[in-house]
């Protein structure tokens, strides 16, 4: 029985509200591999690139 109470606790941690849009989050993770992304600059300039393609998307919201 102590197992069963032990995966319930667990199952309503889980379920508590996180205070974030969960439904709305996501993550990119991206790991360069060319050579260009070592010059001063490049990399600034790829994210800022990238983050703006995303803010384009519809619905897409910048966070706070």
């Amino acid at each position: 029985m102590n197992c069963i109470g032990l995966i319930g606790d667990a199952r309503r941690q889980m379920m508590h509200p996180s205070g974030f849009d969960d439904d709305n989050i996501i993550l990119a993770r991206t790991s360069p591999f060319e050579p260009a992304f070592k010059e001063d600059g490049y990399l600034d300039n790829v994210l800022a690139r990238d983050v703006a393609a995303l803010r384009a998307v519809p619905g897409v919201r910048p966070s706070p």
